[in-house]
């Protein structure tokens, strides 16, 4: 297997490099940025990339971005499904850090967090 992860926060994607021969057990050390805005969750796929073929879906699974605090570091565990039975996991590490534009929403104004992940996972059963 050669899996990737696909990250997509509201209409942003994000796509890590593809961990060659990473079979069920992967690393990658790849770091992203995405702008929140607001959006609750987060998603994730993990694919295997195919030479000659459709990208094959390994498993997806969501973060709740709600619960990360800003500026701090937050490591965990995801648990990844496919056609909703359990197919691994992914440690993800992120951390939110308020950018220097505001927005207003409700009357406040809230600095937008960007989101940064890092990630390394296994697959199948542990």
């Amino acid at each position: 297997m050669d899996p990737y992860l696909n990250v997509l926060v509201g209409d942003k994607k994000a796509t890590s490099k593809v961990c060659q021969d990473g079979g069920k057990n992967p690393q990658w050390i790849d770091a992203i940025s995405l702008q929140r805005n607001f959006e609750p969750v987060c998603h994730i796929e993990i694919m295997d990339k195919d030479k000659f073929s459709q990208d094959d879906i390994v498993g997806v699974g969501q973060l709740d971005l709600n619960s990360i605090p800003p500026n701090k570091v937050s490591a965990k565990w995801y648990s990844l499904y496919f056609h909703q039975n359990p197919a691994g996991e992914v440690l993800i590490e992120v951390i939110f850090t308020p950018d220097n534009q505001k927005s207003h929403f409700g009357g406040h104004h809230i600095p937008q967090p960007k989101f940064h992940p890092h990630w390394g996972g296994h697959f199948g059963k542990k």
